[in-house]
């Protein structure tokens, strides 16, 4: 039996330019119109907040999957985030070109995904805040990472950095997603020499004390450490190659199991390897800790992740990590034949005290190698997590396909890495983009299981000629959340459709149609079933509490269940804007620009009296006539009622 996702067939056309809006909310206490005007390719709605919803990261409200402004980085790539059931988030990467990793590290409220050839630097050159993601996203303006750089002596020439005003050891300038490109080449470059030297922030682009930090109001401390005045005691951590010697310039992370928050402000966590060994000061304590050892060999590289799940710190402790423990590498066999795009390794740490702290490793064009382990943790817990994402062949014949896999490791213990899928264990996604106008889009999926929320969910964002047919085979399983969404342009990052988290079964095979006509404004809906419906809420699209109303939806949707179109972003140099105006008892209440969110209005507490003409004239005929038929106008004049 198949099933089909899209409810009616519908000829395809171009996205409408323009849409209104009409909601009743509450009771029919308030009357709602909106109006968007976009350039052909859409854009982007930003949600409602409720007062006093949590909003971590200056993200969406929890519930929703709606995608945001990508987030630029010093070294190019570039970080779409949506927030994911739960309150979590949902972190897609176009990389920069070339080969690519990216540690992903949360706990609580705090988000970090950095490059790997940055993260030596933190602290040594670059400060966090060029990875803090809410900080970013403020930042950045019209294109323009800003950015303030300080040195000793002569002014720096920093590679895709435009300075704008300068002084005696300070400058300010920006970054472009096109100058950053070249900053993120030189970072590379300084990266591999200081790797093999073990000399990170000392020459090359950090010579004379350089640091660049981000600039702009939107600029953050660092995190403030939760550690007071604890007894430090000595722990040296040493460290050898795949050869059996002392390892020089791989990296190592040190992470208190009994509380994250004793130990560490994302600095300190962070040291290298120097003539085998590493040092640090911490309390006393149970702590775990990952070896971080890169290889390069001419075009190909290898990262090999060494886990120690637990050990305790006394007055001096010294505990050892062999390269030659990561001997297993992530590899997954399918029935199809297919090309790895992104492997993903995360451990998700549950200590004494405080929130899980979550560790992820992506690799992109990199092998990966984990360690696996047999002994639990006594302090804590320990759940592995392990993805892949795969593509047809570039020389393969008929409909593109890709795999989506996410497979969980056992309670308290890494498993070999070998993955053998059979096409039984997957859902089969059958999925058609429609669009009358080519363009070089993308396209992205993410998923996991519910303890891979805690850290976030990761994927990449891969090419997509447009309009397009493509399979999905994805791991089926009750246990797993997946969401997908499309790009009508990867220049802009415009146009195209997100989908809402669901589940999927193993044996499912389901259809699935994108952008197809009549684009029109959709609630946000709930496909995630039982316990999974109920863990993850959605967020209402309209809600009133007390007399606050409340309202999230967005344009330029299509008709399948849970699609919620791109909104009110248009991409650098794509002008968009925006109108809405909220009336209660024929009294406008509220009326703004809905291309940053509407923010929650208060309500009159009379009541509402019943529909006059008056009322409905609110609606301008001439106006609706535009964007809708004649035989669905009394349907919309009978809806306000």
């Amino acid at each position: 039996m198949r099933d089909h996702l899209h409810p009616r067939p519908a000829p395809a056309r171009r996205p409408a330019s323009a849409v209104i809006c009409r909601i009743v909310a509450a009771a029919g206490t308030a009357l709602v119109v909106l109006a968007a005007t976009a350039p052909a390719t859409a854009a982007y709605l930003a949600p409602a907040v409720p007062a006093g919803a949590g909003t971590a990261g200056g993200l969406a409200p929890a519930g929703t999957a709606v995608a945001g402004r990508p987030v630029l980085l010093i070294n190019g790539d570039r970080l779409v985030i949506r927030r994911t059931p739960g309150g979590r988030r949902a972190v897609t990467l176009l990389p920069a070109p070339g080969p690519q990793s990216i540690i992903s590290l949360s706990s609580g409220r705090v988000f970090e995904d950095i490059p790997s050839d940055a993260l030596p630097y933190l602290g040594r050159g670059l400060d966090p805040s060029l990875f803090d993601l809410a900080a970013l996203r403020l930042a950045e303006a019209g294109g323009r990472l800003p950015v303030r750089v300080s040195f000793a002596g002569r002014r720096p020439a920093l590679p895709g950095v435009t300075i704008t005003r300068a002084g005696r050891g300070t400058a300010e300038g920006y970054l472009t997603s096109s100058s950053a490109l070249a900053f993120g080449v030189a970072l590379a470059r300084q990266f591999r020499a200081d790797h093999a030297g073990a000399s990170y922030g000392r020459d090359g682009l950090f010579a004379r004390d350089v640091h660049i930090t981000l600039g702009g109001a939107a600029r953050r401390a660092g995190p403030v450490s939760g550690r007071p005045d604890f007894p430090m005691h000595t722990l040296t951590v040493t460290g050898s190659d795949l050869k059996g010697k002392p390892d020089h310039g791989d990296l190592v992370i040190v992470i208190n199991a009994d509380n994250p928050a004793t130990f560490g402000d994302g600095n300190e966590n962070v040291n290298f390897f120097f003539r085998g060994s590493a040092r640090y000061s911490v309390p006393a304590g149970h702590y775990w800790a990952v070896g971080d050892f890169l290889n390069f060999a001419g075009n190909s590289a290898a990262e090999r992740l060494v886990v120690l799940p637990q050990f305790t710190v006394g007055q001096r402790t010294r505990v050892h990590l062999s390269e030659r423990a990561a001997s297993s590498q992530i590899t997954t066999v399918t029935a199809r034949p297919a090309v790895t795009q992104l492997t993903g390794f995360t451990v998700v740490r549950g200590a004494q005290h405080g929130p899980p702290l979550s560790l992820g490793f992506f690799d992109i064009g990199l092998s990966e190698w984990v360690s696996p382990t047999t002994t639990k943790p006594t302090v804590g817990t320990l759940r592995s997590f392990t993805s892949a994402q795969l593509t047809s062949p570039a020389q393969a014949a008929g409909t593109r396909y890709a795999y989506n896999l996410n497979f969980q490791g056992p309670e308290g213990v890494i498993p070999p890495q070998h993955y053998v899928v059979s096409q039984a264990s997957l859902a089969t996604v059958s999925e058609r983009v429609f669009q009358d106008v080519p363009s070089a889009g993308g396209w992205d999926t993410v998923g996991g299981f519910p303890a891979q929320l805690q850290g976030g969910l990761f994927g990449l964002i891969l090419p997509l000629r447009l309009p397009a047919r493509q399979i999905q085979y994805m791991s089926g399983s009750p246990a797993i959340i997946w969401e997908s969404s499309y790009f009508e342009s990867l220049r802009f990052f415009t146009g195209g459709q997100n989908d809402s988290f669901r589940t999927l079964l193993a044996g499912q095979q389901l259809s699935q149609d994108w952008n197809r006509y009549p684009l029109h404004p959709q609630p946000d809906v709930s496909l995630l079933p039982g316990r999974a419906g109920r863990q993850f809420p959605a967020f209402a699209s309209a809600a009133r509490s007390g007399n606050m109303l409340t309202l999230s939806f967005t344009p330029f949707s299509d008709s399948e269940p849970g699609h919620t179109g791109a909104g009110f972003f248009g991409g650098h140099g794509l002008a968009v804007s925006g109108r809405y105006v909220i009336h209660q008892n024929g009294v406008r209440i509220a009326r703004g620009n809905p291309v940053n969110g509407i923010p929650a209005v208060r309500l009159s507490r009379q009541p509402m009296p019943p529909m006059r003409d008056d009322l409905l004239a609110l609606f301008d005929r001439a106006e609706l006539s535009k964007y809708l038929t004649e035989s669905e106008l009394p349907a919309a004049a009978e809806e306000t009622s």
